[in-house]
């Protein structure tokens, strides 16, 4: 977990197995873009690409929806707020 600027950021659990939680904490309304990438750079998944009110959202990722191969490794999920750029790394075992 982090907070910065009082937006707050989660991954639970991580490491993960196939799916895992990614929570936001908003204290305003904003702009929020939450894309997945692998570690060659490879987009994965769009989570979320909108407008979001203030609040927290939970956003629930499987990653077998997405990828039809071994899915062990490093990812990374990239959120965007309000032109803020946060980075979470996600371990997949």
């Amino acid at each position: 977990d982090y907070l910065e600027d009082e937006i707050a950021c989660s991954v639970y659990p991580n490491p993960f197995h196939s799916q895992t939680k990614i929570s936001l904490d908003l204290p305003a309304a904003s702009a929020t873009k939450c894309v997945i990438y692998d570690v060659t750079g490879k987009m994965v998944d769009v989570i979320i690409d909108g407008f979001l009110q203030a609040g927290r959202h939970e956003f629930e990722w499987n990653i077998n929806d997405h990828l039809n191969h071994n899915t062990t490794g490093i990812y990374y999920c990239h959120i965007k707020v309000d032109g803020k750029v946060f980075i979470k790394k996600l371990i997949c075992f």
